[in-house]
């Protein structure tokens, strides 16, 4: 039970990190169609003003290293996302084990309990058979008892006369 609880506790951990790395992802797909915008604007200005191409190049080389850095992390994120989809697959599966094994152990316990419940039962039938039995053969010797007890009391009677 203790495995089950353990399980269920890292699963409820993997669902909540799979959601923030959901909601990390959306934050770094924002943020890298942000700087592709700001790449185009910056290259645009460049074509109509000589003036400030050297700014926009360098402008567009931060934004090109800035999305180099995102798709880097985007990639990570992605990666975390897949490690943390078969973490979950893989304790599924550790799960739906032990489920199964204690199916099983709760099955063999029930048939020892049964098997238990009929090995008592029928040495309980046994004892009782055994003592009707002695019971029948005390009955019968109080019987012959009581008969012979009957027959010595005339043969006193009969010699006290």
């Amino acid at each position: 039970m203790k495995t089950f609880s353990l399980l269920f506790l890292q699963v409820e951990e993997l669902l909540a990190e799979k959601g923030q790395l959901q909601r990390d992802l959306r934050v770094l797909n924002e943020k890298l169609s942000s700087a592709l915008s700001e790449c185009n604007s910056k290259d645009n200005i460049a074509k109509k003003q000589v003036k400030i191409a050297q700014e926009a190049i360098a402008g567009w080389e931060k934004a090109e290293a800035e999305a180099i850095s995102l798709k880097k992390d985007l990639d990570r994120v992605l990666q975390q996302k897949a490690d943390s989809e078969e973490r979950l697959s893989h304790l599924d599966a550790a799960l739906k084990e032990c489920m199964q094994q204690l199916r099983f152990v709760q099955k063999e316990q029930e048939k020892r309990v049964q098997g238990a419940v009929l090995k008592a039962t029928e040495e309980f039938e046994r004892t009782q058979i055994d003592l009707d039995e002695k019971f029948a053969e005390a009955s019968k010797r109080v019987a012959r008892l009581v008969a012979e007890n009957a027959q010595l009391n005339k043969a006193l009677s009969g010699r006290k006369r």
